[in-house]
């Protein structure tokens, strides 16, 4: 295992959307989910690859999910580490 990646899902059920790394995130993922969820959703994108958030609330929520290892800060961040996919579900949950 590389720096970038990260653990499993052994914790499934602290995921917002599971699995949002390797399918296409679509409305039946997202429908039932709060704009504060959504916004999660999203980001969990990015603490599955170790950043850093700036938000407190984001970082403080991440922090107490036991899948999440800090390790990017936003001047270290590499946006390619992103797969297509995640790109792809991040563009869909921004547009909701």
């Amino acid at each position: 295992m590389d720096e970038n990646d990260y653990s499993g899902y052994e914790n499934y059920e602290e995921y917002m959307i599971p699995n949002s790394d390797i399918y296409l995130v679509n409305d039946a993922d997202t429908r039932y989910l709060s704009a504060e969820e959504l916004r999660i959703a999203r980001n969990e994108i990015y603490a599955r690859h170790g950043y850093i958030f700036k938000d407190p609330a984001l970082n403080e929520y991440f922090l107490q999910q036991s899948w999440y290892v800090p390790r990017y800060t936003i001047n270290e961040w590499n946006e390619n580490w992103l797969n297509e996919t995640e790109k792809a579900n991040v563009q869909f949950i921004k547009k909701i």
